[in-house]
């Protein structure tokens, strides 16, 4: 992911919102789970 910022391919902030709205339109396809653990992996890369 630094990768990609340093690149200017990905703005800081801008993986865990896309994060956010991929989560949100296969909510009701995926397994909660695997929203669980991208839901925490959200979170870490905000902090």
């Amino acid at each position: 992911m630094s990768y990609l910022q340093r690149n200017g391919a990905l703005y800081r902030g801008e993986y865990q919102e896309m994060l956010a709205a991929y989560m949100e339109s296969v909510k009701s396809t995926k397994d909660p789970v695997m929203l669980a653990l991208l839901h925490d992996l959200r979170m870490s890369l905000m902090d």
